[in-house]
């Protein structure tokens, strides 16, 4: 049967105050240290003897001991991973729309594959302007075309088709893609202007004759010429007959200094004489 006891030898023995228990029924109920009896107790420091040998131990330091052991296994299961249970992952937070400002497509190049201009062959006059019609395909070309004239003194042309004819003479104009070997040719020809005559006064002559030669600024017989009878009519008192003629300088419409040819051959001469 199991004894517990103290030893109350203050001052003489070691093992004062310690509780001691005694596991042999035969052995005395004494301090294993010093002899003396023990005074029965509750269990607080536990020395243990088997065979008669006592050794004593620390009932506290055995525990916490124990803690110590316990929480080093605790550390290390935590440390492996801990439960193999995963946590609940929180919830995802719906990530916040970012404004992205659209980027302008890099433009594609289109190359073009016809020309016309119009008309094909062209004649102007110095200093006239005009419009050839420039027709590109495809409509959507990114290319663009250049306008030149085999001779710049013969005439200009503008990229839009403006063509102005400077000299008299002959050019090609070439309507042409920047890229492409695609182009359109306008053949043309400039000429002189046309000189118009002003229309000089309307002759006069008189009812009863006709006149050839010079005239002045209003139409009347002015130089030296023929004025013809055609009719009857009475010169300086005479009777001029047609087939008759007056040749002479005239001024005005006067007979200046003339002769006057008969029928019968005769020729007077005459002055003065207003005509028209």
């Amino acid at each position: 049967m199991e004894r517990k006891g103290k030893c109350t030898q203050a001052g003489v023995c070691s093992m004062y105050d310690k509780v001691q228990i005694i596991t042999d029924d035969d052995a005395e109920f004494k301090c294993c240290e010093c002899g003396e009896e023990l005074t029965p107790c509750k269990d607080e420091e536990v020395i243990i003897d088997d065979g008669g040998k006592r050794k004593k131990k620390n009932l506290l330091m055995a525990i916490c001991a124990a803690v110590v052991i316990i929480g080093g296994a605790i550390g290390i299961f935590l440390a492996q991973g801990g439960d193999e249970t995963p946590a609940p992952a929180a919830p995802e937070q719906p990530a916040e729309p970012v404004a992205v400002e659209p980027q302008p497509a890099e433009p594609q190049s289109v190359a073009i594959t016809a020309i016309t201009a119009t008309p094909e062959n062209l004649e102007m006059t110095i200093d006239e302007t005009q419009q050839i019609a420039i027709a590109v395909t495809p409509e959507n070309q990114t290319e663009g075309t250049t306008a030149t004239s085999s001779d710049e003194a013969v005439a200009t042309v503008s990229e839009t088709g403006e063509v102005k004819a400077l000299k008299a003479g002959t050019a090609t104009l070439t309507i042409a893609a920047k890229e492409s070997d695609v182009k359109a040719e306008v053949k043309l020809t400039v000429k002189e202007k046309e000189t118009k005559e002003k229309p000089g006064p309307q002759p006069k002559n008189p009812s009863w004759g006709k006149y050839d030669g010079p005239r002045d600024a209003q139409g009347l017989p002015h130089g030296n010429g023929v004025l013809r009878i055609t009719r009857s009519t009475t010169i300086n008192g005479e009777t001029a007959q047609p087939g008759e003629r007056i040749e002479g300088v005239f001024r005005n419409g006067y007979v200046n200094m003339g002769t006057w040819y008969k029928n019968d051959g005769n020729a007077v001469v005459v002055k003065g004489i207003k005509v028209v």
